[in-house]
């Protein structure tokens, strides 16, 4: 055996040493090369077919997404029947299931002959009506009409509502009515005539005053319950309006329905006449001389003699203000018409004094109203036959001229 060797001095490695130390380092550096290549091989191998190395968390989302693809692409025509058989049921079974809805149904009462309702009953109720939901649907609600009660023996008391009041179809059935009932009283029917009244509203144009409003009839004929009546004294029409008018016009109006259960037994409508005149003053003219004026067959010459008494009268004038104001006096005339009758009887009567010369709108008073129409004198009887042998031949009734 020999012995191992000393190192060298200063701690160089001898020729040996030093051969195997290149050789080494010579395999380390072909074996690196090699090792970097087959990763870039690999690498780009990857690189070519698109991918690289999936993570645990994508290989689990590509799983996912596989699984609910195939769970509507699989299979897909036994997949769509399936759903198409399982709406089909779903319908069904909603279609037969029972459903309600609640309608509102008028009601009206036919009241016998003689009798009247005081009381205001139900006029509509509340029906609820059950059925499947296919049928309900299908249901039209006008189709159940206005209900008429009858009340065949008008006594007072509580109304019940029943199913079998309602028309519905054989395949819907009425589960509930409210209100349930309803409570009726009944009073006999009277009636009687009151007045008419015309309701008007506004005033007429200044200086101008509503004379009189006339409806045409003037009464109506109302009825009702015994006991309400005797509170309806009359029956009003519809407002007419006045504001602003200054002449006289006609209307028709309809009556206003009477308070409580009272009822209008006559026609609605009315005429009514509203006279508009201006608004009258008074002036007053004194005395004038009354004239006496031929009537008809009279002549100027038969009327010598006749007088009037009083001789005078005195005239007042009714009217509008401004048509007073234009009146000139003169223009006035108090007159006294002698007719044939007095002519010929040629006695004293009563006759009527006239004012002529008004205008019209214009009224006149005379004070005195009426006078005593005197006839001439006549001559005295037997005057003739006193007269008889003077000695001249003259008439009485002829007074001799002077010479």
């Amino acid at each position: 055996m020999s012995s191992p060797q000393a190192p060298r001095e200063g701690g160089r490695d001898t020729p040996h040493e030093e051969e195997t130390t290149r050789r080494a380092a010579g395999r380390a550096r072909v074996a690196k090369p090699v090792e970097v290549a087959e990763a870039e091989t690999e690498q780009a191998a990857r690189e070519r077919k698109g991918r690289s190395t999936p993570t645990p968390l994508a290989r689990g989302t590509r799983v996912t997404v596989r699984w609910i693809r195939d769970a509507f692409v699989a299979n897909y025509p036994i997949k769509f029947v399936a759903l198409v058989l399982a709406l089909a049921v779903f319908v069904l079974v909603q279609s037969d299931e029972d459903v309600e809805i609640s309608v509102y149904v008028e009601m009206s009462y036919n009241v016998p002959a003689g009798r009247v309702l005081v009381a205001e009953p139900v006029d509509r109720v509340r029906v609820t009506v059950s059925g499947s939901r296919r049928r309900i649907q299908q249901f039209d609600e006008r189709a159940i009409e206005r209900v008429e009660v009858d009340i065949e023996e008008g006594k007072s008391g509580e109304f019940h509502f029943t199913p079998d009041m309602f028309n519905v179809p054989e395949s819907l059935r009425i589960v509930g009515v409210t209100p349930a009932s309803t409570s009726l009283h009944f009073e006999d029917r009277d009636e009687k005539e009151v007045p008419i009244e015309v309701a008007t509203v506004g005033a007429p144009a200044p200086g101008h005053i509503v004379e009189q409003v006339r409806p045409t009839p003037q009464t109506a004929r109302i009825e009702g319950p015994e006991s309400a009546l005797p509170s309806v004294e009359a029956v009003t029409t519809r407002e007419i309006s006045l504001g602003g008018t200054r002449h006289s016009f006609e209307n028709t109006l309809p009556l206003e329905d009477p308070p409580g259960h009272v009822e209008l037994a006559s026609d609605r409508f009315v005429r009514v006449e509203v006279e508009i005149r201006e608004e009258t003053d008074t002036r007053a003219l004194g005395e004038h001389s009354i004239q006496l004026e031929p009537g008809a067959g009279v002549d100027d010459v038969s009327l010598a003699g006749f007088r009037a008494e009083p001789a005078v009268a005195e005239i007042e004038l009714r009217g509008a203000d401004r048509e007073l104001q234009q009146i000139d006096p003169g223009d006035i005339s108090v007159v006294v018409e002698v007719q044939t009758g007095d002519v010929e009887n040629g006695g004293p009567r009563s006759a009527g004094v006239a004012v002529r010369g008004l205008p019209d709108g214009v009224a006149a008073e005379a004070r005195p109203s009426e006078v005593i129409l005197q006839p001439p004198p006549r001559d005295r009887p037997g005057a003739e036959e006193d007269g008889e042998g003077t000695g001249d031949g003259s008439s009485p009734s002829q007074p001799m001229r002077a010479e």
